[in-house]
């Protein structure tokens, strides 16, 4: 009866490491999505005040599993995002700005709790996730870049 108990111990602390393992070492790797060109240079002037959020992430638009890692675009952290005359800023604490030109601009749309503004960069689709403190500056944000993106062609 004792070895019965100590093989089953001794196949319950396999299964035990054989699980942890499958979720650290043996899992697939994330995808790190494209390697884009430099991103766009910030042009002088064209501020207004911006509004706090969090910048999530960059992916490739439709394959959120496609993070972009190049660039620093993976980094999330707290941002400043300004809608300017020319583009959209993102100025983010301890990682790169990024500047998103206007004629760059595909589209908006927001979910529960993100903005997500797409874009197209070195022939790639992406959508960028900016968390708002709030539904009102979600949708003042969304409604800023969308007017943007409707007077590019005027």
């Amino acid at each position: 009866m004792k070895v019965v108990w100590i093989v089953l111990a001794v196949v319950l602390v396999g299964l035990l490491v054989f699980s942890l393992l499958r979720k650290t070492v043996l899992a697939p790797a994330p995808q790190e999505g494209p390697n884009i060109p430099a991103l766009p240079k910030i042009p002088a002037g064209g501020a207004d005040h911006g509004l706090e959020g969090e910048y999530v992430v960059t992916s490739v638009k439709g394959d959120y599993d496609q993070k972009v890692v190049a660039r620093g675009l993976d980094r999330r952290g707290t941002a400043i995002v300004v809608v300017r005359t020319d583009g959209v800023l993102m100025d983010r604490r301890r990682a790169t700005k990024l500047f998103i030109p206007t004629v760059k601009l595909d589209g908006v749309r927001t979910t529960s709790s993100l903005v997500i503004i797409q874009w197209t960069h070195g022939g790639y689709e992406l959508e960028t996730g900016i968390r708002m403190r709030n539904d009102a500056e979600r949708d003042r944000l969304a409604q800023r870049v969308t007017a943007l993106i409707e007077n590019q062609g005027v």
